[in-house]
């Protein structure tokens, strides 16, 4: 078989065989591209989530949050919930951290098994895929965001982000330019 292959690239001046290793080397590479482009770790949530005191400990509510405006059709795209005004907008204090997957422009999530109660959800744009909402030396952000309820108004508080969370709850954020 040895000589044959020799036989093969003396025949074709080698031809033959680069075009067979440049293609293994293109395929390769795409590869790698492209397990690091869908590469999506499953959202982590600190449950036990806190349950308000309204005599319920069920954990049967859930959210669909959809998020539109992302600037590529592959982008990944990442959520943080909150659930507390303390450390809003800071993600060690995020109850849920999830990315996603942008497909034709639009991100999609489902969050199971959330007691009912108030939460507010902030997602952006992860452009260069280091898992959090990146700002500029004066502090705004350079990453397009946004918040459920889409409040339009700068320093958004979470009072103007906060929906109501019972049985299944679907959302649709509009991540703003920036």
């Amino acid at each position: 078989m040895a000589f044959r292959a020799r036989e093969v690239w003396d025949d074709n001046n080698g031809n033959l065989m680069l075009a067979l290793v440049f293609g293994l080397v293109a395929f390769g590479s795409f590869a790698i591209y492209w397990t690091q482009v869908t590469r999506v770790t499953p959202y982590r949530a600190r449950f036990p989530i806190p349950i308000a005191n309204n005599g319920s400990e069920l954990r049967d509510c859930s959210i669909k949050i959809a998020c539109d405006g992302l600037q590529s059709d592959i982008s990944i795209c990442q959520i943080e919930v909150y659930q507390s005004p303390e450390g809003f907008k800071d993600r060690e204090s995020a109850v849920i951290i999830a990315p996603g997957k942008a497909v034709k422009g639009v991100a999609k999530w489902e969050v199971k098994e959330l007691p009912k109660g108030q939460f507010a959800i902030m997602a952006y744009e992860d452009r260069n895929g280091n898992g959090m909402l990146d700002y500029d030396s004066k502090g705004a952000p350079i990453e397009r965001y946004g918040f459920s309820n889409n409040p339009v108004s700068e320093g958004v508080t979470i009072e103007e982000a906060m929906i109501e969370i019972e049985g299944e709850v679907e959302v649709q954020i509009h991540l703003r330019e920036v």
